[in-house]
């Protein structure tokens, strides 16, 4: 018996042992993958915008003197629109890093109070559409309610949402914005018919992943999904992703109502 004994404790420990360097492999597969995305792209996604402010400041340096006011106005438009590239990039990556530290430490999110006005959000998302010429692609059906979240996270994650709707959808294809109380939570909705995602690729949702980039020129970083995605668990919500490769992409998530 005492060997028997001896043989299922050493059986134990074999097995214990190949699930931790399972583990560990599995691990040091994905920070590998996440380091490789954030070499490859982080410093495109950089040099981009830098560029294209140095070049502008030398374009002015160079030929000032010899240009218009119309000219002037042109290359500094240029210049502003660099600039506000790598704006949106870097606030989002310090969003990141402040969310990762936060999670790292088992911080919660801090506690806040804030309105899902439906006015507001119909003004705010009709002035994102309209950058996009695609005011009219918009529908609306919004509930009101008080949300147990910052009004920064909550602007965030809407505007981020439906940035990716009218990045990845085509022009005169709708996109829905639901959302409706149940119970003690909001549930918010986003939806395109647009290039759709594959299951694989929701699963690897991550910051720094950006997919079919080969296939299709676009911005970023890949961090959008993974900081709303983030702030929602963190704030007690949850998030999902159902979608139909090709076709359409519904975003769903729920996030605590602060009642009176």
């Amino acid at each position: 018996h005492s060997m028997l004994r001896i043989k299922q404790q050493y059986d134990k420990i074999q097995t214990l042992s190949h699930l931790q360097e399972n583990t560990i492999n599995i691990l040091e597969r994905t920070l590998n993958e996440l380091r490789g995305n954030l070499a490859s792209s982080l410093s495109h996604e950089l040099n981009t915008p830098l560029n294209g402010i140095l070049g502008t400041i030398g374009l002015l340096e160079d030929d000032i003197e010899d240009m218009d006011i119309a000219e002037i106005r042109e290359i500094l438009s240029m210049a502003d629109q660099s600039a506000r590239r790598l704006e949106k990039l870097t606030k989002k990556f310090l969003i990141y890093l402040e969310l990762e530290l936060s999670a790292s430490r088992q911080q919660k999110l801090e506690v806040a109070r804030t309105k899902f006005s439906a006015s507001a959000i119909e003004a705010a998302l009709k002035s994102q559409a309209e950058s996009f010429n695609r005011k009219d692609d918009l529908i609306l059906a919004l509930e009101e309610a008080d949300i147990a979240l910052s009004e920064r996270y909550l602007s965030m994650i809407i505007y981020e949402l439906v940035d990716n709707a009218l990045k990845f959808s085509l022009p005169e294809t709708t996109i829905k914005v639901s959302s409706q109380v149940l119970g003690e939570m909001l549930n918010l909705s986003v939806h395109d018919s647009g290039r759709g995602m594959t299951e694989d690729q929701i699963n690897k949702i991550g910051a720094f992943m950006q997919f079919e980039r080969t296939t299709y020129e676009q911005q970023g970083l890949g961090m959008a999904l993974k900081n709303v995605k983030k702030i929602v668990e963190m704030a007690g919500g949850e998030f999902s992703i159902t979608s139909i490769y090709q076709k359409e992409t519904t975003v769903n998530l729920t996030l605590p109502i602060v009642r009176n």
